[in-house]
């Protein structure tokens, strides 16, 4: 399991993120393109973040989940997860909250998002 750290957009070694990567409160922002490409990464928790970068999530094949843990998130980038994998968003939220986040561009992603209201499907 993967926490904390955020890696550039530079590093070269896509290899060594695997499996669940959870992000620590002090990632408040997750840069353009940051994960790109990371097809081994299965999950992602988030628990601070305010901001998803245009591409931080593209091409994240083996990506399934992605778990919102607080009320934080405010803004997704263009195409976040565009090319990923990604089939459900765990939000720790109601479904007017999870309303709120504001999406640049969607990625022609369709998932389902399970609030603690109620789960309905979405193309993101």
């Amino acid at each position: 399991m993967y926490k904390g750290e955020i890696i550039s957009e530079k590093d070269k070694d896509k290899d060594r993120l695997t499996g669940d990567l959870v992000l620590s409160n002090a990632a408040i922002i997750i840069s353009d393109g940051c994960f790109e490409n990371r097809t081994r990464i299965t999950s992602v928790l988030i628990k601070g973040t305010e901001t998803i970068g245009e591409g931080a999530f593209k091409n994240c094949t083996g990506m399934k989940s992605l778990y919102i843990t607080s009320q934080t998130l405010k803004f997704v980038g263009k195409k976040a997860f565009e090319g990923s994998g990604l089939r459900d968003i765990y939000f720790n939220g109601t479904r007017a909250e999870f309303s709120k986040i504001q999406w640049e561009e969607f990625s022609g992603v369709t998932v389902t998002i399970h609030c603690t209201d109620q789960e309905f499907g979405a193309t993101i």
